[in-house]
């Protein structure tokens, strides 16, 4: 390729640039058995806390290891398997909150594929003994 170099109008040089090929980048991604993964994080708000912690309690006693081999076997695996949920590589800080709230029993907030919170999680039994207004069955406590 022949390209001219060109100063306030003039051309001061020429040169000729070899032809490279550029190569895609790799991007990974990874399927789960009944779970389909997307390339880009965006946007997905499906609640995959229960997900995260199955996966998170797989792992929980190779974790806890005391041989070290064993220890970091586990967790790289396990966050290979966070990946492959996410459908991309995920951030430090992702990572740590998906750990974080797969350690919670009743986690409060939601987590979506991606390691964000987002909206908060209804507990069921507690709902259903909410007191409403005009409900005959909550009059005469």
């Amino acid at each position: 390729m022949k390209i001219n170099i060109t100063r306030k109008g003039k051309v001061i040089g020429k040169a000729e640039l070899p032809e490279t090929e550029t190569k895609p980048l790799k991007h990974n991604v990874y399927n789960i058995t009944g779970y389909v993964t997307t390339k880009n994080g965006v946007g997905d708000f499906e609640d995959q806390t229960d997900l995260y912690r199955q996966i998170f309690q797989s792992h929980k006693t190779s974790l806890n290891s005391k041989n070290q081999i064993v220890a970091n076997h586990s967790a790289t695996k396990m966050l290979e398997q966070f990946e492959a949920v996410a459908g991309r590589a995920l951030s430090e800080h992702e990572m740590l909150n998906i750990i974080a709230h797969s350690k919670n029993k009743k986690p409060r907030m939601k987590i979506n594929k991606y390691g964000h919170n987002f909206g908060k999680r209804i507990d069921l039994v507690k709902s259903d003994a909410i007191w409403r207004k005009g409900r005959e069955s909550n009059v005469g406590r």
